[in-house]
């Protein structure tokens, strides 16, 4: 009677992938047929696990988002590649961050008494921070909003951050939008 030894494949440095299969089903095969209802709890067990981390991940990416000293909402989808939804356009941002930000974000968003406080504040803080790294603006081929930004002549995430957290303050104030205002304080910054 020979002992047969069945690495399980989570101690295999190749885990993931086709190799890994391949050989434990020839480990299987060397070890006689006990080996195979091993091999089966083993397989079980390994499938559990996967199944269980997709779960968990499905969860965790419905849970609100910690900014700062406030918990923003975004709209999940999964479609894009942070599981949250990016706007097309910056009146869709307006909307988005109305739904996405608390009462007290916004009205501390309205109170600042300039958009150069604004952007000082917000837009090298963690929102700034948040929106460039989930609205995709460091994405290598970008988003559907930072294609818009650049398209209008907005090249930097930062600065795209800052156009749209500068324009949702005048949208909040009922003042016009105009772009092409902000500019000059985007080469200041």
């Amino acid at each position: 009677m020979s002992s047969c030894s069945i690495i399980p494949p989570f101690d295999r440095p190749a885990f993931y992938g086709y190799n890994c299969f391949n050989q434990i089903l020839k480990d299987f095969s060397a070890c006689g047929r006990g080996a195979w209802s091993q091999g089966i709890v083993i397989m079980r067990t390994y499938y559990f696990s996967i199944l269980l981390f997709l779960v968990t991940c499905s969860v965790s990416f419905g849970q609100p988002h910690k900014i700062g000293d406030y918990t923003i909402t975004p709209t999940i989808d999964s479609t894009f590649s942070h599981n949250v939804y990016i706007p097309e356009n910056l009146e869709g941002s307006f909307r988005e961050l109305d739904k996405m930000l608390t009462e007290a974000l916004i009205d501390e968003i309205k109170s600042c008494p300039s958009e150069e406080l604004l952007l000082r504040r917000f837009n090298t803080g963690p929102l700034g921070e948040w929106i460039q790294r989930n609205w995709g603006f460091r994405d290598l081929n970008g988003s559907r909003l930072s294609r818009h930004l650049h398209g209008m002549g907005i090249q930097h995430p930062t600065h795209m951050s800052a156009v749209i957290l500068e324009s949702y303050w005048r949208y909040l104030h009922g003042q016009q939008i105009r772009v092409e205002d902000q500019m000059p304080l985007l080469q200041e910054s």
